[in-house]
């Protein structure tokens, strides 16, 4: 929820300098420096005849951001003071040549009834200037209208850097969008999927060797691995059988025979 305060808006507008009967010693323009709110606005620049003819309107604001009510921003314009000059031109002096000022504070300046509500009827009011060494003559008098507003305003300045601190202190996660993927992405969606599919096989596991799978073709059933064992052979001297009797005589005669021989 954005946050809310207080603005003070005052329009000026300056109608005349009058001084009858008075002549400047000097031809340079004359121009009123206007001083309210803290904020500076000059008028243009006339010719040094009286009357001094103005009729512009100058604008000053300025936001109370701690006031909670008009009668509170009554109280802060005490302290704070409204200052008219009024300045020749000069070639000689820097700034120009101060010939009569104006100061007061802002409240009284702003509403001199007692009461905060504008008189309509009586806005128009002249006030009398201070003159110095430089302005020969009587006082110098200021004839000008005055409207103040008080008005309610939102301060998204602040909100913003409020928002910033909490961003910097716990940074959000980027929000995701559902977007329809392009026929590309699409297209490389489906490879993914397929070769993933292809990818989940059983692991890799190192079995003992079958022998019905030597040797075998294609297409064709198992052959027993019995047909593929190699038979042992067994040399004769490691072989022990039985003779008979009447085949050892035999043989023991043709040894005895060969050897008479």
């Amino acid at each position: 929820m954005p946050r809310k305060s207080l603005k003070s808006v005052v329009e000026l507008t300056v109608h005349a300098v009058t001084c009858p009967g008075v002549w400047l010693p000097f031809r340079d323009q004359i121009y009123l420096s206007c001083c309210i709110l803290g904020q500076h606005r000059r008028t243009k620049l006339v010719e040094p005849i009286f009357p001094y003819l103005f009729h512009e309107k100058l604008r000053f604001e300025k936001t109370y951001y701690t006031a909670i009510d008009p009668s509170h921003i009554a109280e802060l314009l005490e302290d704070e003071h409204v200052l008219f000059e009024l300045i020749q031109v000069s070639d000689t002096r820097s700034g120009g040549i101060l010939l009569a000022s104006y100061e007061n504070n802002s409240r009284d300046f702003l509403y001199p009834e007692p009461h905060l509500l504008p008189i309509y009827g009586l806005q128009d009011r002249e006030v009398l200037m201070e003159r110095t060494l430089d302005f020969p003559g009587i006082s110098p008098k200021i004839e000008f209208a005055t409207k103040t507003t008080i008005k309610e305003t939102k301060m998204p300045h602040l909100d913003n850097s409020n928002e910033d601190d909490r961003s910097r202190r716990s940074p959000r996660r980027p929000r995701s969008r559902n977007r329809s993927p392009s026929p590309s992405m699409r297209q490389r969606l489906q490879d993914l999927s397929f070769s993933d599919s292809n990818d989940s096989k059983a692991p890799f596991v190192i079995r003992k060797r079958d022998e019905s799978l030597i040797h075998r073709t294609p297409g064709s059933p198992p052959i027993k691995a019995q047909k593929f064992q190699k038979k042992k052979k067994r040399s004769p001297s490691l072989r022990s059988r039985s003779v008979s009797p009447s085949r050892r005589r035999r043989i023991t005669g043709e040894v005895e025979g060969e050897g008479r021989r």
